[in-house]
């Protein structure tokens, strides 16, 4: 499995999916073709490998993602701990 800065493909995908107004995956025959629409960075388009084209399209998410993957960490670590 692929991983790109601590997060798979899933991961990546379940972030762009809080943080955008719109994700758009179709296949093109062999490929992909990723549509991202968010407030913060406009739209994103690109066709390619899924992977290739996720990473691309997550990089400006980042560090909000793993700020928020932390905020998770931590709420669930302290339900836990109870």
């Amino acid at each position: 499995m692929s991983i790109y800065l601590g997060f798979d493909l899933k991961s990546m995908l379940y972030w762009l999916n809080r943080y955008c107004k719109l994700v758009e995956i179709h296949k093109q025959g062999e490929l992909w073709r990723l549509y991202v629409l968010s407030d913060e960075y406009g739209e994103f388009e690109n066709v390619g490998g899924l992977f290739c084209i996720t990473t691309q399209a997550f990089k400006p998410f980042i560090e909000k993602a793993n700020k928020d993957t932390t905020k998770m960490k931590d709420l669930l670590n302290t339900h836990t701990q109870k």
